[in-house]
């Protein structure tokens, strides 16, 4: 290969052409062999696609007959310049070549997602520096962080995390589990802990891992004791994702093959001889007082009782914390005797929360609790049926609390607040408490009162959630997600909490599903929301026609569309329509007749599409329901480009547009977007399709809608075909291609097999091009719909020219080439002419 005749430069490593010779903007002057600046230079030229090792081959040695260890040093001469010991940067693909990633990818700066600390960590730096070596050893995957409940096993994790964060290029994400009663959810738990848009057909698993087998990153689960069960979850995450280290939290070890344990005591408690002024139990229990009373400094003779009370519960970091909060009433003395009082009262008292026999923490939640007034006791009750944490307005309405009810729990520690103005029960706290509500005669109240709140709430959304505050809704409804699974476990029967069992209840378990629907369908909860619904319909013995019966009817029925289970669909918005004609309900028809016309246009039946949405559109408008008449509009636009009816679809998305600057913005914007340019397009106005589609990736990115930004990135590959920009558009399907993989969007990725073939036409490799549109007719025989109209015609079209270039025999082996890659060496080995 010659070298470059002109200056190239990878992130700060430059070259110079008149030397031949490499040099980094930080390091100075690089030695390299140039056989190994020669590969170099090639991995640049072609940073981010698979280059295979003939290609190299051919590139720097031209036909010589070489062995494979040639490129092996080069290799590991230009791994040793980039300081790529791990190989990120550089990547190997097993059986396939190698991929230099694109410069901007290894610029991002490390990242961690992690709790902040309101309060220093006191005590535990032997722990968090024994724990790192731990992280530090390559043997060690996971490690499994025990304790009994109020230990300290979360603070000391996330403190371990901020440490760790530079020992992982990927950073570290904290997961919170004990929100989390169902280990179908732990998948969706850690992938959006970190970062991992789940969007699409594909589970939450499949996203995940997908994801993760490209990272190297720590995971920190926390409260992991709440999904038992879940060891083979961690056990497959290991296996499939190489550079991915576990850290989880639990009162009991979990059964994972290769874990490593780590046992989590109490803090040391001093002889009383010692000087306490260094030990941190005896500095928490001073701190968490001053936190009460400022003016709290104990004087000599309170040490000893301080030192005790710090004994009697063990060291535990809660029990001492909670003990302290007396201190606005007690002296040091008084809380001692007091506890040693109720210690021997309540004697060796098992308490299922602290999931050990005779815990420490046992008197002292027992003591704080008839430390309670009687109407401090009946809020914790109805606090407890939380999960997660949750504002002041829903403690308000379900428990009835005011401020000065905060101020107490607060001041009592029995209730703490974080930086976004939430207020947290520790799991502990919450367990216990939940455990005093089974014996309360009000517990049916309080359900009740727990269960309208949130179906209040769920209809409130639900009536606002297409109009300019979706985004705050999705946002708003994403942190109360916990409190609506448990309020329809508590209707199904099936939650951890005593629930009610009625007809009325099944009800109202059906009326919250139906309320949910747009945000399980907006957030991508889509089988976990079809399976709700589904269970209450089941569940429902009466045949009286509700509002909630309708809604769940259309719920279940628009999320089995999009998961394309097509004949239940139609059984299910088929019931929920006429049930909504025979209530006279038409904010309930108008929807269903919009995710009807979605149904009809994804089978082709464009007429009976266009007819429902038309007649969407009028009672949207009719009910001044702006949200839902763009939602509408869009789709109905979409059902007229499926039959070519391109000018007529044009002021449609135009109007589309125009609402959502007058409204606000929804995912209406980005869709209108996309399809805007690509009316503009198939109208031959390239400048005008650029423009919409540019913008539409862009806003598809700030709104995070996979399938929009996938769209968008197809059609400007088409239209960079068009005006001859071949790199452009290869570059553009890769891209859709990627959201499509992660999608699971089989007519996506075939769409993009088909305008990557008309890629190869415009670059006349038939031959290529042959194989891309077989690909993509084996991407599409395992769609259950027919193909959409303007795909088969562009890919009718890129197969005509084909079979005029090529003799049948050469047709019938690219086709069978074609069948035989897999999808993504069909789009990520295309190597377009510049």
């Amino acid at each position: 290969m010659d070298l470059a005749s002109k200056p190239l430069q990878y992130q700060d490593i430059c070259y110079d052409p008149d030397s031949q010779s490499l040099f980094s903007t930080i390091h100075g002057r690089l030695e390299l062999r140039p056989k190994s600046i020669a590969v170099f230079l090639f991995l640049i030229q072609n940073t981010g696609r698979i280059v295979t090792k003939d290609e190299i081959f051919d590139a720097v040695w031209g036909h010589k007959a070489l062995t494979p260890d040639s490129i092996v040093q080069c290799v590991t001469d230009i791994r040793r310049i980039l300081g790529d010991n791990k190989r990120k940067i550089l990547q190997t693909v097993p059986r396939r070549g190698y991929r230099l990633i694109e410069a901007e990818i290894h610029s991002s700066p490390v990242e961690s997602v992690l709790p902040e600390a309101l309060l220093p960590l006191l005590g535990r730096d032997r722990e968090i520096s024994e724990l790192l070596e731990m992280l530090g050893r390559p043997t060690c995957r996971l490690i499994c962080l025990l304790g009994l409940g109020g230990v300290g096993k979360s603070r000391l994790a996330q403190a371990v995390g901020k440490s760790a964060t530079n020992l992982f290029s990927d950073g570290v994400r904290f997961v919170p589990l004990a929100a989390i009663r169902k280990g179908e959810l732990l998948a969706e738990a850690v992938a959006r802990a970190a970062g991992i848009p789940l969007q699409g057909n594909r589970s939450a698993s499949e996203q995940l891992l997908s994801e993760l087998r490209q990272r190297e990153m720590l995971l920190i689960l926390d409260n992991m004791e709440q999904l038992s069960g879940q060891a083979a979850f961690c056990q497959n995450l290991l296996e499939q994702a190489a550079g991915l280290k576990i850290l989880v939290t639990s009162r009991v070890a979990p059964d994972i093959y290769g874990g490593w344990n780590y046992y989590l005591q109490g803090l040391a408690i001093p002889d009383n001889s010692e000087d306490v002024s260094e030990n941190a139990a005896y500095q928490l229990f001073v701190q968490s007082a001053q936190r009460m009373n400022y003016a709290f400094h104990p004087a000599q003779q309170d040490i000893a009782p301080v030192i005790d009370i710090c004994r009697l519960v063990g060291g535990m970091p809660l029990g001492i914390e909670v003990a302290a909060a007396w201190t606005q009433h007690l002296s040091c003395g008084e809380i001692l005797t007091g506890m040693r009082e109720y210690s021997s009262l309540s004697g060796t008292q098992v308490n299922s929360t602290t999931s050990m026999p005779g815990s420490p923490l046992t008197t002292v939640l027992q003591r704080s609790w008839k430390m309670l007034s009687q109407r401090e006791q009946q809020i914790m009750q109805v606090l407890g049926m939380f999960r997660g944490r949750f504002s002041r307005e829903a403690a308000m309405a379900v428990a009835g609390a005011e401020a000065n009810d905060f101020m107490q729990l607060i001041s009592k520690s029995m209730l703490t607040r974080d930086g976004e103005g939430y207020f947290i029960l520790h799991e502990v706290m919450r367990q216990y408490a939940g455990e005093q509500a089974q014996q309360s005669v009000a517990r049916d109240v309080n359900v009740r009162r727990f269960l309208d709140y949130h179906l209040q709430r769920a209809q409130q959304a639900d009536a606002e959630i297409l109009g300019g505050e979706q985004f705050n809704w999705l946002v708003t409804l994403g942190q109360e997600h916990p409190n609506f699974r448990e309020c329809l476990a508590l209707c199904m029967g099936s939650s951890s909490s005593e629930s009610i069992h009625s007809i009325e209840q099944y009800q109202g378990g059906l009326a919250l599903a139906g309320s949910l629907g747009w945000f399980w369908f907006l957030a991508n909860h889509w089988q976990e929301g079809r399976n709700w619904a589904e269970q209450f319909l089941q569940l429902n013995s009466t045949d009286t026609p509700t509002n909630g019966h309708s809604l769940a009817l259309l719920t279940a029925g628009g999320l089995a569309t999009l998961m394309d289970d097509y004949p239940v669909a139609e059984k299910r918005l088929s019931a929920g329509i006429a049930m909504a004609r025979s209530l006279d309900h038409n904010n309930i028809l108008s929807r269903g007749l919009a995710v009807m016309s979605i149904l009809y246009r994804l089978r082709g039946e464009f007429d009976e599409a266009i007819l429902m949405g038309r007649e969407s559109i009028q009672l949207f408008r009719q009910q001044q329901d702006w949200g839902g008449y763009m939602l509408s509009l869009g789709w109905l636009g979409q059902s007229l480009v499926g039959q070519g009816q391109y000018r007529q679809a044009l002021p449609v998305f135009e109007e589309c547009l125009q609402l959502n600057r007058r409204v606000g913005n929804t995912i209406s914007l980005p869709h209108a977007l996309v399809n805007l340019g690509y009316v503009q397009w198939k109208l031959g106005e390239n400048q005008a399709a650029r423009i919409y589609l540019k913008k539409a990736v862009e806003t598809s990115e700030q709104c995070g809608v996979l399938l929009y930004h996938a769209q968008a990135l197809c059609f400007y590959g088409w239209l960079e075909i068009t005006d001859g920009h071949y790199r452009e558009a290869a570059t553009c399907f890769q891209k859709s291609a990627r959201d499509y993989l992660q999608l699971g969007d089989n007519t996506g990725l075939a769409e993009v097999l088909e305008g990557m073939a008309g890629l190869a036409v415009a670059q006349g490799s038939y031959n290529r091009a042959a194989q891309l549109i077989a690909g993509a007719e084996g991407v599409r025989s395992r769609l259950a719909a027919a193909p959409h109209p303007e795909s088969g015609r562009l890919a009718r079209q890129v197969m005509e020219e084909v079979k005029q270039r090529l003799s049948a025999s050469e047709l019938a082996l690219n086709r069978n080439l074609g069948l035989a890659c897999g999808v993504e060496e069909l789009v990520f080995d295309f190597h377009p002419i510049h």
